[in-house]
């Protein structure tokens, strides 16, 4: 019944599933998997863009020439092609990768 009421209305109008929707999706199931999830989440959502948080685990980085553990989130962004180019969706997630790293907007 839902499914005939809310989803058939949602994927044949694109403005009311924005509307009601939004745009991203963003998901933390993964992070609740014990260990590290090293797999790519799927999301089977109508959004342009999904983001899947997965489980944080501990690597060995570089850090001002020396190696160090750190921690490290795992992350799947995908995108529904139908709507967005593979180009501007490439430039976007490398500029979003940078501000992750640089704790852009975080106070510290």
């Amino acid at each position: 019944l839902r499914y005939l009421i809310l989803w058939r209305r949602l994927q044949r109008n694109a403005f009311i599933a924005k509307k009601k929707l939004g745009t991203v999706l963003v998901s933390s199931v993964l992070m609740y998997f014990s260990g590290p999830s090293y797999g790519w989440g799927m999301s089977r959502s109508i959004h342009p863009l999904s983001i899947l948080l997965g489980s944080i685990t501990k690597k060995p980085a570089v850090v001002n020439n020396e190696i160090v553990i750190r921690e490290f989130i795992c992350l799947t962004i995908g995108f529904h092609h139908d709507l967005v180019d593979g180009a501007p969706f490439t430039r976007f997630v490398i500029k979003f990768l940078k501000l992750l790293e640089s704790a852009y907007g975080l106070e510290i």
